[in-house]
């Protein structure tokens, strides 16, 4: 007996599930349409801008921790001794050229 109550409480909620399946895909398609979507899309936009402009904020300020704890003079040596590989190796290039 509790075996088949159990089956037919099933089948009952399994056609229920069928029967709505209609009514929620046209509530669906209702929400596709254009003044819904355009909403939706601006707001992630929104959401995305923010969301990056906070992050950027977080990065500077850890930047400007970072930058204060190491000398100017030394920043620009490391920078300058990259520009000075890069020439020697494009002298290298242009020398390997000329051969």
């Amino acid at each position: 007996m509790a075996n088949s109550f159990q089956y037919s409480s099933a089948k009952n909620s399994f056609h229920t599930t069928i029967s709505m399946l209609p009514r929620l895909w046209i509530s669906f398609q209702s929400w596709l349409a254009r003044p819904y979507l355009f909403v939706v899309f601006n707001f992630v936009i929104i959401i995305i801008a923010a969301l990056s402009n906070f992050q950027q904020k977080l990065s500077d300020k850890s930047g400007s921790e970072e930058d204060k704890s190491q000398p100017e003079k030394q920043r620009r040596k490391v920078s300058q001794g990259v520009w000075l590989e890069i020439n020697e190796m494009e002298e290298m290039r242009v020398e390997t050229d000329k051969k």
